[in-house]
């Protein structure tokens, strides 16, 4: 039933359903309160009377003990009656001073502060106005050890209103002791708190009302907008749907997805579907166009074979008066490559003598390269004596100015030894002679310093004119030693390239025996070939009849693709 309701009317449905549950649970709610108060208020009311009854009896035996302690040193029972009524007679409790307590003998009433004149009066007959005898009743409880009447009982000011009464023996007496508190002060501060949960449950039901109204209105508010957003996404689906289904074809179209819900979901199916047709749709709208085209090509290709397979039966008469030319060429060809063989052969040769040669030149560049590196050492060794020799030289040099420092001192000492002497006259001519002599020993040691150092500087000039010129020869060997390292890597490269000649001359040699034995096969297969020219000859008239058939399939086959086009035309990529 429910498939042929539309989605929009469920939606309604469920929503409406959801109100009518809501409005129904609220009511519920409100009666569900009502009952709660009810069931409070009983409650308090029993509660209240317990506590009524037990403060009665509580206050009712603690008088009766009292009371029994007072008396029991009296003698008479006059007395003790006596003292009874002075003790009670201005005990009042309530708010509204309305209890008050009493004492009977049996049914005898011995004390009744609220009416002397039945003091001494048997009430045995008395009754309230529901026929309850109640000072019966109330003496049998209190010969039972205490108890509970409860009966209708005329109130000042208030008329009959309900009492509940509780009697007690007094302990050594035959009399008992009675009290009494009206229930009314129960039904009062039950109807204050009626009317308390009255007024609570009307402020709780009109908040409960506006809540459960707000609460409505945002059930319907997300209710309606819920089933707009399924609605919208439904109609999107379906009109995606429909507009393919009903003749547009328009695969380019796709769902918005608006959201992570199941609708959209569905739409990003849908739009992986959509994506997966489109390309089947386009390969196949490409395809049959190729088709089309392959099938036109094909057509003029049919003309084309029948075109050909026409020259072909004229080529071939041609081919057969060249086959046998051919095979004279063939003839003299195989004369022209024994003669290239026989010169390989001897290019061979001299390949060989190449690269005995090229070796032998590698072996003295070797040698040579050897003799250039002791060369090298030989003069770096000579390089580093001449550089300590120089070394030396500075040394001595340092040491003759020395010398010369000193001899200067020693002429100057003298120049002032030979002046002192002057001034000490006679006494100082030894000195003077052994100053002078001093004199010519200082500038004999100045003379040969000098032409010490003299020699020493041409020692140090030619040392150095030595270490140059090592040096010069040192960087010619050098470059000698590279020179030859060169060319032993050329001779090497030599020696390589000899060999690969030497190699590819041999495959040549090979190569051409393959050659002539080509020939042979090929002057064997033109012989064949004259044969095969018939079959050609025959196979190009069958080729005309195939030619003629392929040409009406490709006609078909171009009707078919233009049919194939007009059918996805309907269909937009």
């Amino acid at each position: 039933m429910l498939n042929r309701i539309s989605v929009r009317s469920r939606l309604l449905l469920v929503a409406c359903l959801i109100m009518a549950l809501f409005a129904e649970m609220s009511y519920f709610g409100e009666q569900n309160g009502r009952n709660a108060a009810e069931i409070g208020l009983r409650l308090s009311t029993e509660r209240m009377l317990h506590d009524q009854k037990e403060k009665l009896q509580v206050a009712s035996h603690t008088l009766a003990e009292a009371l029994g302690e007072h008396i029991r040193g009296l003698n008479t029972q006059d007395e003790r009656i006596a003292e009874i009524r002075r003790l009670i007679d201005g005990i009042r409790f309530e708010d509204d001073r309305s209890g008050y307590y009493y004492v009977y003998d049996g049914t005898t009433n011995v004390a009744l502060p609220t009416n002397h004149s039945l003091q001494g009066t048997d009430l045995s007959d008395m009754t309230d106005v529901n026929g309850v005898p109640l000072v019966v009743d109330l003496n049998e409880a209190a010969n039972q050890g205490g108890g509970f009447v409860q009966y209708v009982w005329d109130k000042p000011g208030h008329g009959p209103t309900a009492k509940l009464g509780y009697a007690e023996l007094i302990p050594g007496t035959t009399m008992w002791l009675g009290a009494g508190v009206y229930l009314d002060n129960i039904d009062e501060q039950q109807a204050v708190i009626r009317a308390q949960l009255e007024q609570s449950l009307s402020s709780n039901a009109w908040s409960m009302r506006l809540i459960s109204t707000l609460i409505f209105i945002a059930i319907l508010a997300t209710s309606l907008w819920v089933a707009w957003g399924l609605l919208r996404s439904i109609k999107v689906v379906t009109q995606s749907l429909h507009d393919i289904a009903d003749g547009e074809g328009d695969l380019t179209k796709r769902i918005e997805i608006h959201s992570q819900d199941e609708f959209g979901e569905l739409a990003g199916w849908f739009n992986r579907f959509m994506d997966k047709l489109h390309q089947v749709v386009s390969t196949i709208v490409n395809n049959v166009t190729s088709l089309d085209q392959e099938a036109r090509s094909l057509s003029g290709v049919a003309d084309d074979l029948a075109s050909h397979a026409k020259n072909s039966n004229r080529r071939t008469n041609d081919v057969n008066s060249s086959t046998q030319e051919m095979s004279q060429n063939i003839s003299r060809i195989a004369s022209a490559v024994e003669q290239s063989r026989n010169n390989i052969a001897t290019v061979a040769t001299a390949a060989e003598e190449m690269t005995a040669t090229i070796g032998s030149i590698a072996e003295s560049t070797s040698e040579a390269t050897d003799v250039s590196m002791r060369a090298v050492d030989q003069t770096k060794s000579t390089w580093q004596r001449i550089h300590h020799l120089g070394s030396r030289a500075d040394a001595i040099d340092e040491v003759t100015e020395v010398i010369t420092e000193i001899s200067e001192q020693i002429n100057l000492l003298s120049l002032n030894a030979t002046i002192e002497a002057a001034r000490s006259g006679e006494a100082g001519k030894g000195f003077a002679v052994v100053a002078s002599e001093i004199k010519d020993l200082a500038k004999q040691t100045a003379d040969a310093t000098l032409d010490i150092r003299e020699k020493i500087t041409d020692v140090q000039t030619n040392t150095n004119n030595a270490v140059t010129d090592i040096e010069a020869i040192t960087a010619v060997i050098e470059n000698v030693n590279a020179i030859v390292a060169s060319i032993t890597a050329a001779v090497g490269e030599q020696s390589k390239a000899a060999q690969e000649i030497a190699l590819n001359i041999g495959q040549a040699a090979h190569g051409m025996d393959e050659i002539n034995q080509s020939i042979n096969e090929v002057s064997t297969a033109s012989t064949s070939i004259s044969g095969d020219i018939a079959a050609v000859s025959e196979s190009t008239g069958d080729l005309s009849g195939c030619s003629e058939k392929v040409d009406h399939s490709s006609d078909d086959l171009k009707e078919f693709s233009a049919q194939l086009l007009q059918t996805l035309s309907t269909f937009r990529v």
